[in-house]
């Protein structure tokens, strides 16, 4: 009686053989799912215009099985997410300029793994959206930006645009430095990192760090002449604009003589090794 059940929900008028009857049993007594959840499977796959027989139904059924999906509810959650999954890979893919014929290896891959890290699918998309205005455009590279995102904390829509807007403003910032040194361009992440050891690493405020820069302007390699009137500064214990207007003897020399010492090989390779022990 189930068996006929099953099969007029697949839309069959097939003969019921032994080995139908055989596969039924397996279905419910080894695998434990029961006659509505038989039947809401078989619906399921015609709906989707797969033509369905046994054979595919008990291929599916022995996958759910396996991954622990039993019920009508545990199934129909699995399929939205899975079909959420599935859109959120065409969207992406879109954002990137990309383009796959079977999207299983890239939810798989990429998806599946991402929305475990707690990426919803908006963040993701929004996200792919950047990485491609800004010449990211592989599955890969967008990878490997969200693992340090991931890192940081920022998964959601929300942090990443607060991200966005903290760095938006940091950078205007650093703008005014380069536009006090006549450079006439948009911040770079190497203006970041000296702006980070400027201000973190040697103490200096903004206004002193403005002050260097007015001092800089008007040399020939304005940027790399305020780092070496920091550097001057920072090795004197001068960290106020007051000190540095009355420490112009602290200002790089035209041509300064470079002292040779004789160190042994041994003490260098030590001294370089230390290195490693500074963060970069």
């Amino acid at each position: 009686e189930n068996l006929t059940r099953l099969l007029t929900a697949m839309g069959s008028s097939k003969k019921i053989s032994l080995e139908d009857k055989k596969l039924i049993n397996k279905w419910q007594k080894s695998f434990g799912f029961d006659i509505t959840t038989l039947i809401y499977v078989a619906k399921m796959l015609k709906n989707k215009k797969i033509s369905v027989n046994l054979q595919l139904l008990d291929n599916v059924l022995t996958k759910y099985y396996q991954n622990r999906l039993i019920s009508v509810n545990e199934i129909e959650n699995y399929e939205k997410a899975k079909d959420e999954l599935y859109q959120t890979a065409i969207s992406i893919n879109k954002k990137l300029g990309l383009y796959y014929e079977n999207l299983s290896n890239v939810i798989d891959t990429y998806i599946l793994p991402w929305s475990n890290l707690g990426f919803d699918s908006e963040t993701l998309i929004l996200i792919a959206d950047n990485c491609f205005a800004s010449s990211i455009r592989t599955l890969e590279g967008l990878n490997s930006i969200l693992i340090k995102l991931h890192k940081l904390g920022i998964v959601s829509a929300k942090a990443y645009n607060q991200y966005l807007a903290d760095n938006l403003a940091h950078d205007s910032i650093i703008k005014e430095v380069l536009t006090t040194l006549k450079i006439e361009r948009n911040v770079i992440n190497q203006d970041r990192e000296y702006y980070q050891t400027w201000t973190q690493n040697w103490g200096f405020t903004h206004e002193v760090i403005l002050y260097g820069a007015e001092i800089s302007s008007n040399k020939a390699n304005s940027l790399s002449y305020l780092n070496k009137v920091l550097s001057n500064w920072n090795e004197s214990g001068i960290k106020t604009v007051e000190k540095a207007k009355l420490s112009s003897n602290t200002l790089p020399k035209a041509e300064e003589k470079i002292i040779q010492n004789n160190y042994t090989a041994q003490q260098i390779t030590s001294l370089i090794t230390n290195l490693d022990e500074v963060e970069v």
